[in-house]
């Protein structure tokens, strides 16, 4: 039967008299195996599970109620990575599944924490993207990019400030700062730069 594994310390594979390479197996029947997928999820003897895997890179040491950073490798955004089944995951949904239960292809881990490597799931909730985006409005984690601080901005505070006064028409205005006449309109009517 294919997928089996050798008696341990056997030399020769149990399917054949060749010396063992990995498994159980000769070095062809492992190939055989292995492009086959018949490994995948098979725990090998010794070999730490995915789970202990992933419970070695957590730091619970701080208490039930703290967070528990992540502390293996993690993507540029804070988020913990674990290669799992030869592909690499984000934590935050798959220990989500693994400790909590089933969640929607819609739904998204939000931290109350507001720490991407925590792992305590105690301060994890599911929700949709529109809440994950209002939990960062109201946690002050929004980027500002009104005026200048927006990388298409064209004018500065006190150009709008002068537009706001001046009694030159839009189109004129428009020209001497290069934007649109619409944009001066939006200027002049606090549609737009509201800040200001």
């Amino acid at each position: 039967m294919r997928g089996g594994v050798g008696p341990p310390g056997s030399g020769t594979c149990e399917r054949c008299s060749r010396p063992v390479y990995g498994r159980g197996l000769c070095k062809p029947d492992y190939e055989y195996d292995r492009k086959r997928g018949l490994f995948l999820g098979v725990p090998v003897p010794g070999r730490p599970t995915v789970m202990e895997r992933y419970e070695s890179y957590v730091d619970r040491s701080l208490g039930l109620t703290a967070c528990h950073p992540w502390i293996g490798s993690c993507d540029s955004n804070g988020y913990g990575l674990l290669k799992v089944d030869n592909k690499t995951v984000k934590l935050p949904r798959w220990a989500y599944l693994q400790t909590i239960g089933p969640l929607d292809s819609k739904e998204q881990v939000r931290h109350t924490c507001d720490n991407p490597p925590c792992q305590n799931p105690r301060h994890w909730l599911k929700g949709s993207a529109k809440d994950n985006m209002r939990d960062m409005t109201e946690r002050g984690r929004a980027p500002d990019r009104r005026g200048i601080k927006n990388g298409r901005a064209v004018l500065k505070p006190e150009d709008v400030l002068t537009i706001r006064v001046s009694a030159e028409p839009p189109r004129i205005l428009a020209e001497r700062y290069g934007v649109t006449v619409n944009n001066i309109a939006m200027i002049q009517r606090r549609q737009s730069w509201k800040h200001l």
